[in-house]
This record gives structure tokens, sequence and C-alpha cells, in this order.
């Protein structure tokens, strides 16, 4: 395993974990896990975030996404990207069985402040489908009314 320098770098080690997580099991998780410890907030964030907008990968969205999720949850990075930057960027691809993702928003940033994002993001005019499908879920998995 690679220490990652860039976001990119993140983003390979979590795909390349998931794909060896068959034969490794937990292992691989634990050694990115600790990796991860000593990297920058901002390249695991952003290399996480990646992770959440990443279509290409296909039915292995929840896998990859539930894995990035817990490290982002699990390691609580830093990050100076504001909680709407993160919301626009993840919610059209973000896989509504991943609860780790909206807890890390919420402790990062304030259940407060996660509520009223999720408030005006949904009364936008001309939303996606989608976007309004993961917002209910965050309210969900959130209990926000």
């Amino acid at each position: 395993m690679k220490f990652p320098l860039t976001a990119e770098q993140v983003k390979q080690e979590i795909y390349l974990s998931i794909d060896k997580n068959y034969y490794a099991g937990s292992l691989r998780y634990r050694q990115l896990k600790k990796t991860l410890l000593q990297a920058k907030h901002e390249i695991i964030v952003e290399g996480i975030l990646q992770v959440f907008e990443d279509t290409s990968r296909g039915e292995r969205n929840f896998v990859e996404q539930e894995f990035a999720g817990k490290l982002l949850y699990e390691l609580k990075p830093d990050t100076r990207l504001t909680l709407m930057e993160v919301l626009y960027r993840t919610l059209p691809n973000y896989n509504l069985s991943v609860v780790e993702l909206p807890m890390y928003l919420a402790e990062k940033y304030g259940l407060r402040a996660v509520a009223e994002c999720l408030e005006l993001l949904e009364n936008q005019q001309n939303q996606l489908a989608a976007v309004l499908k993961s917002i209910k879920t965050f309210k969900f998995w959130l209990h926000i009314k």
C-alpha cells in the first residue's frame, strides 16, 4: 500500500482495497485507515468525495461508497469545503443505503446546518429526481422532519 499524496491516490487506494477486500477481508480496510491517519485531511476528503461522485463503477457503487463513507466517518477529517459544496457534489450519485456520509456531515457541520442546506436544496426549482431522493434519504438517516 502506497502512502497517498493526492486525492486521486486516495481514491485509487479505496478502489484497490475494495477489489482486494474479498481476499484480505477487513485487514485491507484497517491498513488503509491507519495509513490515512497520517495523510493530509484535505486529500482524504477530496479522494473520498471523488468516490461518491464517480458514476463509472456501476454496480460497485454501494460497496465503494460504504467503504469510503466508513473511512470518512471514522477518520473525521477536517475540510475547508462548505457543506453546500459537499452536498452539491455527493447528492446526485449518493447510494441511499450509505448512512456514514450524512452522519459525518452532521457531526462536522452540525445537524441544524445540514437540515437547513437540505431544505434549501429541496426547494430549488428543477431539482433532479435523484437529488430529491438523496435529500429525503439524508433526512431519514438523520431523523430530520
